[in-house]
């Protein structure tokens, strides 16, 4: 119900920005259209990493303390499926009591990881800890593979001392702000955090497409747990503090440019979002980012609410299915194709002129596969 509820807030938010033909309908003739959106991870346990978890090198004990000085003492070892607490364990809808993921105890900067296959478009996250939630936290995005790396969003209880010079009020879509929601002491389990890459503050009526695509653009994913809650100091902490998860959301669909409803997935595990787009739009390409061979009349453009943006056809009079852009032609006449490899004895940028030693049958159409005939 919750993750329903955020994917429809998700939802307004696009409808703002998109036009009311987003892909939330799949209407690909009406403008564009999106893949349909889920949780990143399903399906791709393997590609999901912690820097630090407990009990790699054997059983680690480790304690959570209740009301009068109760301590409840466990194990953790990843040699026993009853006491692994594996990153992978994050991944489903977090009803299993005894599976979650933990850190080693006392280590205090740890990192998750989500390494992708190709381009996603990012739209939230969510992470629900087992123990309190951290006094600061990061978020990363990548698009490059992990080349390079912006901040997404900050969490700190006290952000000047945990994220300095981080900005508290958000003036442009790229801007990283450093908030205190989500960093409280309290609930001492089962706190949540948050994240929409599309705030729903923040007004995008014509605003930038290109920035909003680049904005949610991502390869990787990196979550960074950086600070202990202050009441949990080294003094009061005996047997350690450490952090943990039971569920993580990293919902996200396949970017398409709004040129395709469908990408293709696993076939053997249906919830698993696919990464290769089934272009509209005359579109080809993984991404749909070019036009296909013989619509290149018009710069390749991203599909933007009732506006399909399809790539048009060049205007070959049915004499070549090729052809290639040309920007200084577009910018002049309003056409930009070449068409290459004119067939039927005809040359031109359209094939519209007959080559040397033909002429034209001013009998037939010019699209007629016989309107060249050779000099005698």
């Amino acid at each position: 119900m919750r993750d329903s509820a955020l994917f429809w807030l998700f939802g307004a938010v696009l409808i703002q920005f998109y036009g009311p033909t987003s892909g939330l309908f799949e209407v690909c003739e009406q403008g564009s259209c999106h893949p349909r959106s889920g949780n990143l991870l399903v399906g791709r346990k393997d590609r999901l990493s912690a820097s630090s978890t407990c009990g790699q090198s054997g059983p680690e004990t480790y304690c959570i303390h209740g009301p009068g000085g109760r301590r409840d003492c466990h194990v953790c070892d990843k040699s026993s499926s009853r006491t692994q607490h594996e990153i992978d364990n994050i991944v489903g809808d977090g009803s299993h009591r005894n599976r979650w993921w933990q850190s080693a105890s006392e280590v205090e900067n740890v990192t998750i990881r989500l390494d992708l296959e190709a381009h996603f478009e990012f739209t939230y996250l969510f992470v629900r800890f087992r123990s309190r939630r951290p006094a600061a936290m990061s978020i990363e995005k990548s698009d490059d593979f992990g080349q390079t790396w912006t901040a997404y969003q900050y969490f700190a209880r006290d952000c000047e001392k945990s994220f300095p010079g981080a900005p508290r009020k958000r003036m442009k879509l790229s801007d990283a702000i450093c908030e205190t929601r989500h960093s409280d002491f309290e609930p001492e389990t089962n706190g949540e955090v948050i994240f929409r890459a599309l705030p729903a503050d923040l007004t995008l009526q014509g605003g930038n497409i290109d920035e909003t695509y680049g904005h949610m653009q991502m390869t990787n994913l990196r979550v960074n747990l950086s600070a202990f809650p202050a009441e949990l100091d080294a003094a009061k902490r005996p047997d350690g503090a450490y952090y943990a998860i039971s569920e993580m959301i990293v919902r996200g669909l396949c970017s398409c440019h709004g040129h395709s409803s469908h990408c293709l997935g696993s076939e053997t595990d249906l919830d698993m979002v696919g990464s290769t787009c089934i272009c509209e739009h005359n579109t080809v390409g993984k991404y749909c980012e070019q036009c296909k061979s013989q619509y290149r009349d018009a710069p390749w453009r991203r599909a933007q609410g009732s506006k399909t943006n399809a790539c048009q056809a060049c205007r070959c009079n049915g004499h070549s299915r090729q052809c290639r852009f040309d920007a200084q032609l577009y910018e002049k006449t309003g056409s930009g194709g070449v068409c290459e490899n004119c067939q039927h004895n005809t040359s031109g940028n359209n094939c519209e002129l007959c080559q040397t030693g033909y002429y034209r049958d001013l009998n037939k159409k010019l699209s007629d596969p016989d309107v060249c005939i050779r000099t005698s």
